[in-house]
């Protein structure tokens, strides 16, 4: 659980590029489309049963905005926690984390990515930008750090990818506890992912 004060403090300075591991759930009887209402939004509207719900103890993290998640979710100042709440284009696999994460002690968890400046959907993309603009690395580390400390907690940090858990692994302070987890867009059956991210929790 988070207190009131802390949650506004995230939503307002990164409420626009963040989230939280909670959706609307699809709808009733619903077995051949898990993509439904990924992006219905309205779960935030009623804060008091959110704030019951949102777990800060652990932050999953993504390597950077999608190029077509980025395009969809703005303009961003309409919008709060939009991040990971993507559907509506083929591309967009965020239905697989509402899959694995809901109903496991994972359910309410931050959410963001580590690199705020550079939407780009080919994360060998991103590597190339990323050698060469050492600095946007270490800038946006220090924005990730202010996340974790508005949270309140040392959480598990989660990097979802191997390219996002070697940089959270350099650049990272000693302390902050992390562990990998394979990204969602990878090609497997949702249950299996669901099962994969279960088994973090047995190590920890």
């Amino acid at each position: 659980m988070i207190s009131r004060e802390r949650y506004l403090k995230l939503k307002e300075k990164y409420g626009h590029a963040a989230s939280w591991t909670v959706w609307s759930p699809p709808p009733a009887n619903c077995k051949l489309n898990t993509k439904k209402n990924i992006s219905d939004l309205s779960v935030f509207d009623d804060e008091e049963r959110l704030l019951a719900i949102l777990n800060p103890n652990y932050v999953f993290t993504g390597l950077n905005a999608a190029v077509h998640a980025s395009a969809e979710n703005a303009p961003a100042q309409t919008k709060v926690w939009p991040a990971f709440h993507s559907s509506g284009i083929r591309r967009c696999q965020d239905y697989k984390l509402r899959h694995a994460l809901t109903g496991t002690p994972f359910c309410g968890a931050f959410m963001t990515d580590i690199i705020k400046e550079h939407a780009e959907s080919d994360s060998r993309n991103v590597k190339k930008y990323l050698d060469v603009h050492p600095d946007v690395v270490r800038r946006n580390i220090a924005m990730f750090m202010e996340k974790l400390d508005l949270l309140g907690r040392n959480p598990l940090v989660i990097a979802l990818g191997g390219m996002t858990f070697s940089i959270l692994r350099t650049y990272l302070p000693q302390g902050i506890r992390l562990a990998s987890a394979r990204h969602y867009s990878h090609c497997m059956r949702l249950d299996d992912y669901k099962k994969e991210l279960e088994a973090l929790l047995k190590t920890r």
